[in-house]
């Protein structure tokens, strides 16, 4: 079992023990169906894949997931792809997940700013302002999903120059994969309730994948353009500020797909409710009157990093 120590994260009060496995698994195949003993889980990849408005915190031993509390216009969530494979996450400063992998990854990983943004110090989070806290073993690596590169539509960097806190990425992701390369034994996130599927395409390619999300679902929920000053209050000082061309813009999901990646992981929660991408194709000027129902507009999606491994 892998338990991450409670000094992993710097004077912050932890969950009590963890109790033996209860979670089983369920199997699903994309082109052929999977052997789903826990004996045979060695070339099993783990993709934990965030959603929304998140901070994503990057300990010397441990990563911690921190959506901001913005109150009844996000929903919090975590399990499956399908919208029925999710459930509800708890809130309150005792709300604490532990992800339970069987990998200890790479200590420490120092999260690369280029493919997504983060903050150019450490910053201790507020952890007042947070919705829960989920802590997971450090990842072997980083892929970014569902991206805009700089510059599209001519909309130039995606942060002002001024703000020294945060450079401007190559490219802005709607989703973040934290990606473990292969796990040792049946992976839970302790307690809640998700139930992995194993899934396997045509090559023998055999992954995981679980859902963490932070993000509008409900069309009436009167959701702003700055959603991001929420992370402002979680990591204080950190100044973000998303440029405006960038509130307008409709982003599509990735084509060609990265492998292990379906279309419906990258979907956001209306797109699962409606079972297709509400955005086709690159929309450089999305209608300004609908943008509070979508959740595929970066002034809904930003994720940052914070670099706390201390080298």
């Amino acid at each position: 079992m892998n338990r991450i120590s409670r000094r992993s994260i710097l004077g912050a009060a932890m969950a009590a023990p963890f109790a033996g496995f209860a979670n089983s698994f369920a199997t699903q195949a994309t082109t052929s169906t999977p052997d789903s003993d826990a004996t045979n889980l060695k070339y099993v990849r783990l993709n934990v894949i965030v959603h929304g408005l998140i901070g994503i915190v990057f300990w010397k031993k441990c990563v911690e997931v921190l959506p901001p509390n913005v109150g009844s216009v996000h929903a919090y969530m975590a399990g499956g792809q399908g919208y029925d494979e999710l459930t509800d996450l708890d809130s309150g400063p005792g709300a604490v997940y532990w992800g339970e992998f069987g990998t200890r990854g790479a200590y420490p990983l120092k999260p690369d700013g280029s493919m997504f943004p983060v903050a150019s110090k450490s910053i201790m989070p507020d952890y007042r302002q947070a919705y829960c806290r989920i802590v997971l073993p450090v990842p072997n690596s980083i892929l970014p999903l569902r991206t805009i590169p700089s510059n599209t539509c001519g909309g130039g960097p995606f942060f002002p120059q001024s703000n020294g806190n945060i450079p401007n990425p190559n490219m802005l992701p709607l989703a973040i994969a934290l990606v473990y390369h292969q796990i040792s034994h049946r992976p839970a996130l302790r307690p809640h309730p998700w139930k992995p599927v194993i899934k396997e395409d045509a090559n023998h390619n055999r992954w995981i994948n679980l859902h963490i999300r932070a993000e509008p679902s409900d069309p009436g929920s009167g959701h702003s353009l700055d959603t991001y000053k929420w992370l402002n209050a979680l990591f204080p000082g950190l100044g973000l500020t998303l440029n405006e061309p960038y509130h307008f813009m409709g982003v599509p999901v990735d084509s060609p797909l990265p492998l292990r990646i379906e279309k419906e992981d990258e979907y956001t929660l209306g797109e699962l409710k409606s079972g297709s991408s509400s955005t086709p194709k690159p929309d450089c000027v999305a209608s300004r009157g609908n943008l509070h129902l979508l959740s595929d507009r970066p002034a809904n999606c930003i994720s940052v990093g914070v670099d706390n491994t201390g080298s």
